[in-house]
């Protein structure tokens, strides 16, 4: 393999070893050999509370050799009720200002607040129509992120159905391996993604073997490094290329036995795993 053919990123979830600063995750991320990486809004904001600031972390992960790929924040922008929408809508609104501050192309916006209830698709739409305009200003794309233990927005096939329907052209999808299958118990819905319609993946596997707790029971910190799992890897990630995606691709894991290891070790890890698993297509 000459390179590979996707962006490969890592999400700062990931490397939850401890007290971790974002400067030791940015340096972990960028010597382990990834070209992006994906931080959550908090963690900026504790850059920011230290006396950094947006411009100084730019150029922090620039002369890293990086590119911020991805803001993970949870605003509840799709909630029934008027005054959460609005402080939800005002929290898209600071997020995705900072996100162009930092060169950031994307921001993911997945179900929260509204994932433990049933709320019909298009009223998801129309809110997710409404964050879009809102958000417009910053020139940077809202990604909608579906989560498989969620009762709205819990697959592929839901966020494709609202971002069609929101009103918006060309808004593309964040999906997820372990949230793909946890919502539906198998893979085929990567089938129906390609370039036009997703716009970042999230690159992880489930675990395998008699000791794997059932898919009921999964939860986040049961997923494992690209290749230690279950997951048909190789093939959803040789469809993704046929059909034209290119990156980002970010390693996304929340396992608690890896934030027991140093941040380093991890993240050359996940590199390395990632790696091999791109080897096989």
């Amino acid at each position: 393999m000459k390179s590979p053919p996707f962006l490969l990123a890592l999400n700062t979830s990931t490397l939850r070893c401890g007290e971790t600063s974002l400067q030791t995750k940015i340096d972990a991320t960028a010597e382990a050999g990834f070209e992006g990486i994906e931080p959550w809004v908090s963690e900026v904001d504790a850059w920011v509370a230290d006396g950094g600031s947006l411009v100084d972390l730019q150029r922090t992960i620039a002369a890293a050799g990086l590119k911020t790929v991805n803001l993970i924040s949870f605003p509840h922008w799709a909630s029934a009720d008027a005054e959460e929408r609005a402080a939800g809508l005002r929290e898209a609104d600071r997020v995705f200002r900072m996100a162009s501050e930092l060169e950031c192309p994307a921001v993911a916006v997945p179900p929260a607040g509204i994932h433990q209830k049933h709320v019909p698709l298009h009223e998801v739409a129309e809110r997710f129509g409404g964050l879009c305009e809102t958000v417009q200003p910053y020139g940077v794309e809202p990604l909608l992120e579906y989560w498989g233990i969620a009762k709205t927005l819990g697959s592929v096939a839901d966020a494709l159905n609202v971002a069609g329907d929101a009103g918006p052209k060309g808004i593309r999808i964040l999906a997820d391996v372990f949230h793909t299958f946890k919502g539906t118990g198998g893979y085929t819905d990567f089938s129906s993604l390609n370039a036009d319609n997703l716009g970042l993946l999230h690159l992880n596997d489930v675990p395998a073997g008699a000791e794997a707790p059932s898919r009921e029971a999964m939860t986040d910190k049961d997923r494992v490094y690209p290749g230690d799992g279950c997951a048909p890897l190789s093939s959803i990630l040789a469809g993704l290329k046929n059909a034209g995606f290119k990156g980002p691709v970010s390693v996304e894991l929340f396992n608690q036995e890896y934030w027991c290891r140093p941040p380093l070790e991890v993240a050359q890890t996940a590199f390395e795993k990632t790696l091999r698993v791109l080897r096989t297509l």
